[in-house]
């Protein structure tokens, strides 16, 4: 067999070997083509993403700015003063007596828990709570309706659940907003202006809010609204300026 000569046979080696180094240098370059690819792709999918995830951001701090104002407008409405009616607490007297309050005293009624009190439109006599840890003056009512009169606000009602009850109409005052000692919300209720006689003494214009009292013993309440500087209260008696008359 005729030998290759050593030359040749080089040539051959170094040709074989080239052609293997081509070949995994395509490989490669094909390889980092595709790496480049992905990277790209892994790329454009971040991009995405932060732009959804500040849209959602964006959308939350939105609805969360809406509730934040809702709240903060629902704190200023409970920050309001309101009324309280009736506690559960034992009342106290509107003022102690005193050697220094003697002069002030004179000039005042002396009045127990209940007090007959009498209606002057109405002509009705009714017993009365006199409670000096409720703000306002209170009437029970039945059948209140409202209605308009020359563009002003009136109100209509009866003091009797029959259906043959007088009505009674007054124009509307103001309204104002009762909390409850049980009730954690404000109840918002109109106030009239009406005179009353308590004693022998009548009081002209005094400002009564309308209410449903019909499970409570008293349809009148007497707040200390009222009393103040008319009235010292002895809670351990009751009817000292008379009874029914």
């Amino acid at each position: 067999m005729k030998r290759l000569p050593t030359t040749n046979m080089l040539k051959i080696i170094i040709a074989f070997v080239v052609l293997i180094l081509l070949a995994s240098c395509a490989t490669t370059e094909q390889a980092d083509k595709q790496l480049d690819s992905g990277f790209e792709q892994v790329n454009s999918n971040i991009a995405t993403m932060q732009k959804t995830l500040s849209r959602q951001i964006a959308n939350d701090c939105r609805r969360d700015n809406k509730k934040l104002v809702a709240r903060l407008a629902e704190a200023v409405a409970a920050a309001r003063p309101v009324a309280t009616e009736e506690p559960v607490a034992d009342q106290q007297p509107a003022a102690a007596c005193n050697e220094g309050d003697n002069n002030k005293s004179a000039d005042k009624l002396i009045i127990g828990s209940v007090e007959w009190i009498f209606l002057e439109k109405e002509k009705i006599g009714i017993d009365a709570r006199i409670d000096t840890g409720a703000g306002s003056s209170s009437l029970g009512v039945y059948g209140l309706s409202r209605f308009e009169r020359d563009g002003k606000k009136w109100v209509k009602f009866s003091l009797s659940p029959e259906k043959d009850a007088p009505k009674y109409r007054y124009p509307v005052y103001d309204t104002t907003r009762i909390k409850q000692e049980s009730d954690e919300k404000a109840e918002r209720r109109l106030e009239i202006k009406m005179s009353i006689s308590l004693g022998d003494k009548k009081y002209r214009k005094q400002i009564f809010n309308l209410a449903d009292r019909s499970h409570l013993e008293y349809q009148v309440l007497i707040g200390r609204n009222f009393l103040r500087d008319i009235a010292i209260v002895d809670v351990s008696h009751k009817h000292l300026l008379g009874g029914k008359n």
